[in-house]
């Protein structure tokens, strides 16, 4: 026994300093046969770390409908897609004609779409509020068009565009009137605008508040906007979203790498953009935002491609050339890992 006590020693030294903080007992052979376990304790000050698995569903948003036809995006085996439609769509032909070609190709492709009402297309009407009795209406024109879409998000970017952002009592009303209409389907309270800038944070609990009261009772799920924090390779915005809304799911509508912007806005909050860029921002929203938080259940990256040399917003996985970008390239081996 006095000869077996030092081995031990030894042998418990060395297990300790083989192990690593996150080791928790360690097995150890004894002379002559048979095995002794010893529990190790943690390295002082480190606690072992878990990664999180966070299953998230991968979709794109893009108002437009070649995707479906193009053999790259089927090769992703992305089954989601997200679209903004007019609360006005049913009142000019050409509007109404775009979203049915995107929704029959969309169901042709078995893609399952995620409609988001927005504003009007129309220049002299991009201010207007709708009543509730005029978005109660939009909606069950389109439910009634489309029976088989099931998900919707009641207003876009309601908390800092118009006409939601000074009104979050009707836009609370817009989103019971629609989960009213269809009890089958799910409905997400509204889109959350990230703003970057002094206050904003505190300008949207405020927003966030009036609406839960209007509403009375925490939505299920929320949809969230945050271009600016993830292409500042930064969690910050979308952990302030996650903040103020408290519970329920987030569906995160619109995001991605930013190759270019060209919009008179572009200047008033500097972002940073270009091909590399937009590389670096794809792996971050995979490897960072997605395994987050838990409440966060889908992401639309946006968008599918770029139609022209001048869009004033490209976040495109395909350029205008046609040709896939390095973010494409991300996106599919992320899309092909998870799988």
């Amino acid at each position: 026994m006095r000869l077996l006590r030092p081995m031990l020693l030894a042998l418990l030294a060395l297990a300790v300093a083989t192990a690593g903080a996150v080791a928790q007992q360690s097995t150890i052979p004894l002379p002559g046969g048979g095995t002794v376990t010893i529990k190790l304790p943690l390295e002082k000050g480190k606690k072992a770390k878990k990664k999180r698995s966070n299953k998230v569903t991968v979709g794109i948003a893009d108002e437009k409908a070649d995707m479906f036809d193009d053999p790259r995006f089927t090769a992703l085996g992305i089954k989601t897609a997200r679209r903004s439609v007019a609360w006005d769509v049913f009142k000019y032909d050409f509007a109404l004609h775009e979203v049915d070609d995107w929704m029959k190709r969309a169901q042709a492709a078995g893609v399952k779409p995620l409609i988001t009402f927005g504003r009007s297309r129309i220049d002299s009407q991009r201010d207007v509020i709708p009543t509730r009795a005029q978005m109660l209406s939009t909606f069950k024109q389109f439910r009634a068009k489309y029976p088989w879409v099931t998900d919707y998000v009641a207003s876009n970017e309601s908390n800092y565009s118009r006409p939601g952002v000074k009104q979050p009592g009707l836009m609370a009303k817009y989103y019971l009137d629609m989960r009213k209409a269809c009890r089958t389907c799910k409905v997400a309270a509204a889109t959350l605008l990230e703003v970057p800038g002094k206050g904003w944070e505190r300008s949207m609990a405020r927003w966030v508040k009036r609406f839960v009261k209007s509403a009375g009772h925490r939505p299920k799920y929320w949809a969230a906007h945050n271009y600016f924090s993830v292409n500042g390779l930064s969690l910050k915005g979308t952990k302030n979203i996650l903040k103020v809304t408290k519970k329920g799911e987030l569906w995160v509508t619109e995001t991605g790498g930013l190759v270019a912007r060209r919009s008179t806005f572009a200047g008033k909050i500097p972002m940073k953009e270009g091909l590399a860029h937009s590389v670096r921002v794809t792996k971050f929203i995979f490897d960072k935002m997605l395994t987050l938080s838990p409440r966060i259940k889908r992401i639309y990256l946006y968008h599918w491609n770029s139609a022209t040399p001048t869009d004033s917003w490209d976040s495109g996985l395909i350029g205008h050339d046609g040709k896939p970008r390095g973010s494409y390239t991300v996106v599919a081996a992320k899309l092909k890992k998870r799988r």
